[in-house]
């Protein structure tokens, strides 16, 4: 089921909500377990390939968001709150590459970029050749294990009413995010304007 158009027609942002079969959530898991990656990747993988098809382009950009609590960040256990960042990842879709190719150097990229995923966007702009006026990317894509409020409902929370809002703000005319939990749901935040 697709719900669409959450909010008044004077909203700049629309919301498109797509559940995913359980079916076809078994097989993204199985394609990503076979090939040691993550259904975010295998996600990510068909973005590209789906921003590559409607911009009739080869080379694909866009922005993913990486958690930066790791255990070389310096002081990462002293802070508080969310860290995150957003990283460029660029692919070349080729309507000869095989998906598996796609997705395997998908794979590589992110390993490749792991030490730097902390690196402001203001510095990759900087060491890129990209003009300033130009965004590094248009999109972006957030991954999230769970959708939000299920584990409190899952846990049978005392406090959980069966209600909650969520509000996020992103500066990019079209987002995807992916929910992998309670069941596979993808939900595209895109500008109207």
């Amino acid at each position: 089921p697709v719900k669409a158009g959450m909010g008044s027609s004077e909203d700049r942002y629309q919301t498109v909500q797509l559940a995913v079969a359980t079916e076809v959530k078994d097989s993204l898991q199985r394609l990503a377990w076979s090939h040691k990656v993550t259904v975010n990747l295998v996600v990510q993988a068909l973005w590209a390939v789906l921003l590559a098809r409607y911009s009739d382009q080869e080379d694909v950009v866009f922005g993913e968001t990486r958690a930066c609590r790791h255990p070389n960040f310096e002081n990462a256990t002293s802070v508080i709150g969310l860290l995150i960042n957003s990283v460029p990842i660029r692919l070349q879709v080729t309507g000869s590459k095989p998906f598996l190719e796609l997705l395997l150097e998908l794979r590589s990229q992110r390993i490749e970029v792991r030490p730097y995923e902390s690196t402001p966007l203001t510095y990759i702009r900087d060491a890129s050749s990209i003009d300033r006026k130009l965004e590094l990317f248009n999109s972006l894509v957030v991954f999230e294990e769970y959708y939000p409020g299920s584990a409190l409902q899952r846990d049978g929370c005392a406090l959980w009413q069966g209600k909650l809002s969520r509000f996020c703000s992103i500066n990019y005319p079209l987002t995807l995010v992916g929910y992998l939990k309670p069941d596979l749901l993808l939900q595209i935040d895109y500008d109207r304007w």
